[in-house]
């Protein structure tokens, strides 16, 4: 026996619980009854099903119930619907499936040539240019991961300015323009920061900790270093020279030791300046490794960091093994402000990472810039029209570009 229907009348209270029978045929069910609450005894079954719509008052007999059978028969009629849909959208015979398309010879009664030559054809009839295509751009067969395929120019804003002015450019993702500066000028700028009060060990800091960061982005990042990784841990030569490229070297080796990444260091038994007399014993105390010869280095690191070419001429002094030797490991390496003249350690060099800005170099490299945090007044001093390139980021990438001053 099934319910059809269930009426509540809702008063202070229920006096009478009521069954009343239905129809046989009443919503296509062979029998069936109705549950009515009635509202005391002022109240019949009549009036509850009035109440709820399931009966008419100024409809008699057996029609009350054909109103509601209609409803139902019209959702019935609405899922017959779907499901025809479905059957015809669904239901493919296999031999259909079975036959292949002819990509070759529907491709072939397509001419694309002169369709592109209509379509040239009304532009030039309309008076402007022919229309750039993907096709006609895609050229090359290899691109870079940071390559467009399609050349976009995006505009280029020069907002810093040499007093002197300078013939060769880098270029930021924004489109801003970074001037390479000269040796004399990086020098002088450097000397009238640490007058200021940014001390040589202050610089030193924040080199080191850009480049340790870089570095350890090339290493692959939380990645790689992650505390339930241990077996798993980066290692990492940094070759530093008896001079201030070298001390950002060792810098750089303290703060990936204390990230949990095996550096070897290789330093010159005799440290060069009492700065890089005290960032080697900062770094021994967060116990990394060292190396007094190229022979003692290991072949098996993940990235090889060079600081052994200074801006002076002490940097000449390089063992012959060194570069045999860095070839012969195969690591990708990072140079850290290397001098403009073509004179590297390394041979092929795949990054370089530079403070406050470029030089003109000579080399195919992929540049970084670093911000030192130096003020803009002490550009200012110098006559340098100076305003940040870096923005939200401390370590932004340059490409080349020309542009005469």
């Amino acid at each position: 026996m099934d319910l059809t229907c269930f009426c509540q009348g809702f008063h202070r209270s229920l006096s009478t619980l009521s069954l009343v029978p239905l129809h046989p045929f009443s919503c296509g069910m062979k029998s069936g009854f109705v549950i009515v609450l009635s509202l005391g005894t002022s109240s019949s079954w009549r009036e509850v099903l009035a109440l709820t719509g399931w009966w008419n008052p100024g409809v008699t007999g057996e029609h009350n119930i054909k109103r509601r059978s209609s409803l139902v028969r019209k959702s019935d009629g609405s899922k017959k619907w779907q499901n025809q849909r479905d059957e015809d959208c669904f239901n493919i015979s296999k031999s259909s499936l079975n036959k292949e398309f002819d990509f070759e010879k529907n491709l072939a009664l397509f001419d694309k040539r002169a369709v592109f030559e209509e379509i040239d054809a009304a532009a030039r009839e309309a008076g402007g240019e022919a229309p750039t295509r993907l096709v006609d751009s895609n050229r090359r067969t290899k691109y870079r991961h940071d390559e467009n395929i399609l050349e976009t120019t995006s505009p280029e804003v020069e907002q810093i300015i040499l007093p002197s002015g300078t013939e060769k450019h880098y270029v930021t993702d924004t489109g801003l323009l970074v001037p390479c500066l000269g040796l004399d000028m990086r020098e002088k700028l450097i000397k009238l920061a640490t007058e200021c009060g940014l001390s040589t060990e202050r610089l030193l800091d924040m080199f080191g900790r850009a480049a340790s960061e870089m570095v350890l982005q090339l290493l692959g990042g939380c990645h790689r270093l992650n505390p339930q990784n241990q077996h798993q841990q980066p290692k990492v030569v940094i070759l530093c020279g008896p001079h201030h490229q070298g001390t950002q070297g060792i810098t750089t080796g303290r703060h990936l030791v204390n990230h949990g990444v095996e550096v070897t260091l290789l330093i010159s038994p005799v440290p060069c300046g009492m700065s890089q007399h005290q960032e080697l014993n900062l770094y021994r105390l967060s116990g990394g490794r060292e190396a007094s010869e190229v022979s003692e280095l290991p072949q098996d690191v993940d990235l090889v960091v060079g600081a052994m070419d200074g801006h002076n001429a002490l940097s000449l002094a390089v063992d012959r093994a060194l570069p045999r030797w860095a070839q012969a490991c195969a690591a990708p390496a990072l140079v850290l402000d290397p001098p403009p003249l073509p004179r590297l350690t390394i041979a092929r060099p795949k990054w370089c990472l530079v403070p406050i800005l470029p030089f003109p170099y000579a080399e195919d490299l992929s540049i970084y810039l670093c911000d030192l945090g130096i003020p803009r007044d002490v550009f200012q001093r110098l006559g340098i029209q100076y305003r940040s390139p870096f923005g939200s980021k401390f370590l932004i990438p340059l490409y080349k570009i020309s542009k005469a001053s």
